[in-house]
């Protein structure tokens, strides 16, 4: 990529590298498992954002932002959960400024990721604000006119599983009463880590709060098939 920015700049070969060549050096550094993986992936992104500021026909399309994310996401950096925040804080900004930048759910699945993999460092009260900061990632998207999809309730009861598996419990129990309502929408898997946190609290009742669960699935499907334990 440098070589090709160089021969652009000084031989005056068409060179100038577009937004498949930079998309191409950002795969390759998420790939590298190179411990600068991220900061240079994160700086090619900033050229590019750079670039198509000064009317270049370059600039980063939801994939490029969602990589540079993934690459720290998947890093064992300590600045990792800062620098995917600071990501996230950007896009929104950069769209609320009316700039072609795409807000989907799946930047916000990644910054739910990325704070389950923090969690993972921590300990005690320090654990407890990761699931704290998962359970906001709803409210910054719902802010933004996303709908949350059964994908990102999936992403943020597994995350908080991992964290503690009481609040994975009471939020499935909430997002349930929510689905009663038709409030949102869920799907079979769900349901199943639902249970799946259920069992982890190793009570005496698990087993059947679990299959009492399982029962209002069956009810549910008959008007609702996204949501069948068949599935």
């Amino acid at each position: 990529l440098a070589w090709m920015e160089k021969l652009y700049e000084t031989e005056s070969l068409a060179t100038q590298p577009d937004n498949t060549s930079f998309n191409t050096a950002l795969n390759a550094w998420a790939r590298s498992g190179h411990p600068e993986a991220p900061r240079n992936a994160e700086t090619l992104l900033q050229k590019m954002i750079a670039l198509s500021e000064t009317g270049h026909e370059v600039g980063p399309s939801e994939e490029t932002w969602c990589t540079v994310m993934n690459t720290w996401v998947n890093s064992d950096r300590s600045e990792a959960i800062e620098r995917v925040t600071k990501i996230l804080d950007l896009m929104e900004h950069l769209s609320k400024c009316g700039r072609e930048v795409k807000l989907s759910t799946i930047p916000y699945s990644i910054y739910i990721k990325a704070w389950e993999r923090e969690a993972q460092k921590r300990r005690g009260r320090h654990k407890q604000e990761c699931g704290d900061m998962i359970l906001q990632a709803v409210g910054r998207m719902q802010s933004r006119g996303i709908d949350p999809t059964p994908e990102i309730y999936n992403s943020i009861l597994t995350a908080l599983r991992e964290i503690s598996a009481i609040n994975a419990v009471f939020y499935f129990l909430e997002l349930e009463q929510r689905y009663r309502r038709r409030e949102v929408q869920l799907a079979t898997r769900t349901f199943n880590i639902g249970m799946d946190a259920i069992a982890g609290l190793n009570r005496p009742d698990s087993e059947e709060k679990a299959s009492n669960v399982l029962n209002r699935m069956y009810e549910y499907s008959e008007n609702d098939k996204s949501v069948s334990p068949s599935r």
